[in-house]
């Protein structure tokens, strides 16, 4: 079997860090329902706990991604009006759905989150 030499330096390309604050308008492409530890793995401190996790597309012919989660209501059901969704569905007009144009900011780990301000 022939092997070929890749040469790296000539495919790859370092990604751009994202800055803390840094903002971008996104359209949610999925809205889904997972637990904790899909989403943080080992370090889920409360592995079970179901949260809603929003993907989009973070740069044009990019694929979507983890934007951002809240936590699911203890019951399934009822929302708090001090929760996050709260606040995001007073900002938006909507609770987080597919189609929805939203502005994400990232921190200074370099995650993005909905903007809730």
């Amino acid at each position: 079997m022939s092997q070929t030499t890749l040469d790296l330096d000539s495919r790859l390309k370092l990604a751009k860090r994202l800055k803390d604050g840094e903002r971008r308008n996104v359209v949610v492409s999925a809205v889904k329902e997972e637990s904790a530890k899909m989403v943080f793995g080992e370090r889920a401190t409360q592995p079970a706990k179901p949260l809603f996790v929003l993907y989009a597309s973070t740069a044009e012919g990019k694929p979507a991604e983890r934007v951002g989660f809240f936590n699911a209501p203890f019951d399934g059901v009822t929302v708090s009006e001090k929760s996050n969704l709260v606040k995001f569905q007073k900002k938006y007009g909507s609770f987080p759905k597919a189609g929805l144009t939203i502005e994400i900011i990232a921190n200074s780990k370099g995650y993005w989150r909905p903007s809730l301000d």
